[in-house]
């Protein structure tokens, strides 16, 4: 009996060979009854995923090249409506007809077929987004990111890999591995910021805990601790866990931080180049803007700096008006 079905939702029980046999033909019936009496929380899963093995009728006769083109073009429709993005108002919206394609050819004994491609999900500029992902974990992808994973081998690896930035809701089970050019996180269940643009990696734990990796150094970080690093300056601290990942709810926030980084976070958010002079680009500016209003945004940020802005067809000049 293999130790991670445990771990397995009723989806992923209901394409396992042995799991199938033993619903539909009684194979190891003791090892089954002896296992669930050792998992007995395991019990809600595995009646679901009988449920869904004995719905199913199944033809195990070859198929035809046609059949098999057409139940593939029917499971790439569906992965892609699955890795699409779940909407604000409909976060708990997701689709099991690719799942449930999968298990069809499973229990056909189809098993010479291709592995689905590669996942990459997306933002644009002035965009961000709520996908879920396959064991219903979630990410929340901040404006011009993306994230990909393989879906073939997200039961036994739930690795993503991240550019830009990313809050993660993730459900317990197997490591959950986010990589980036600059450092990876790995946890087992929690929710947690990540950010990867241009040589600055920064982590955020808002529960659970989190394991860090950059360059040679890695760190356990708490809820309410963060990591950033810069080339090679890592710190770690305490945050506010209202404002670190409050570009969610259209906030954006800074301490401390350059110009050039501020305006180019203002860029991503709305669909506006900026001309920031070289001599400015380093004062370092606390506050906020607000996703929305790109007029509101500017004054935000150049009122209390003392800068003057233009605002002339999706371009911005900043001037010194001191």
């Amino acid at each position: 009996m293999k130790a991670q079905y445990v771990n397995y939702d009723a989806v992923a029980l209901a394409q396992e060979t042995d799991f199938i046999h033993w619903v539909r033909r009684g194979d190891h019936d003791a090892d089954w009854s002896e296992w669930l009496e050792e998992h007995p929380e395991a019990k809600p899963e595995v009646e679901k995923a009988r449920d869904l093995v004995l719905a199913m009728e199944f033809d195990t006769q070859e198929p035809t090249q046609a059949q098999v083109d057409k139940l593939w073009s029917t499971i790439d429709r569906a992965t892609r409506d699955e890795a699409k993005v779940v909407p604000l108002w409909q976060r708990r919206r997701m689709s099991i007809l690719a799942a449930v394609v999968a298990t069809l050819l499973i229990l056909a004994g189809w098993w010479a077929l291709p592995e689905p491609p590669e996942i990459r999900l997306v933002t644009t500029t002035a965009d961000q987004d709520i996908y879920e992902l396959p064991d219903g974990s979630t990410v929340t992808l901040n404006a011009q990111s993306s994230i990909s994973y393989e879906p073939q081998e997200w039961l036994r690896a739930r690795h993503v890999e991240l550019n830009g930035e990313g809050f993660f809701d993730v459900k317990k089970g197997t490591p959950f591995i986010v990589k980036t050019p600059y450092g990876t996180v790995r946890v087992l269940g929690t929710s947690f910021n990540v950010e990867a643009r241009k040589g600055r990696f920064a982590a955020a734990c808002y529960t659970g805990s989190v394991y860090v990796s950059a360059g040679s150094r890695s760190q356990m970080l708490a809820p309410g601790e963060r990591i950033v690093a810069m080339g090679n300056v890592l710190n770690t601290d305490t945050f506010d866990k209202d404002k670190e990942a409050a570009w969610r709810a259209g906030m954006h926030y800074f301490e401390a931080t350059n110009l050039q980084m501020v305006f180019e976070e203002l860029e991503r958010q709305f669909e506006v180049k900026v001309k920031l002079p070289k001599e400015l680009a380093d004062r370092e500016y606390t506050g906020f803007f607000e996703s929305g209003d790109l007029n509101a945004a500017l004054e935000a940020i150049c009122w209390p700096m003392g800068l003057a802005f233009e605002l002339n067809d999706g371009k911005v000049i900043i001037s010194d008006n001191s």
